[in-house]
């Protein structure tokens, strides 16, 4: 898809989404994406802290559909 959507649990930054974003930008792969990547972590909820940390299948589609509709470079 030329897109790239790193979802995990927890904070935005430092974390395997950080990582993975920034093994992608520092090599070639950088010149297969369309888009620039998109970071997606939990936060919200009501019932626990891990509860919280986790992304929700809902924000996740929206971050998928955010991410399909940039603009191609």
């Amino acid at each position: 898809t030329g897109r790239l959507l790193c979802v995990e649990e927890g904070v935005k930054s430092p974390g395997v989404g950080a990582e993975v974003s920034a093994m992608a930008a520092e090599s070639d792969a950088l010149d297969l994406l369309d888009a620039p990547a998109l970071r997606l972590r939990g936060g919200g909820g009501t019932d626990s802290a891990q509860r919280a940390a986790a992304p929700r299948a809902a924000d996740i589609e929206a971050a998928a559909r955010r991410l399909a509709r940039r603009e191609a470079r």
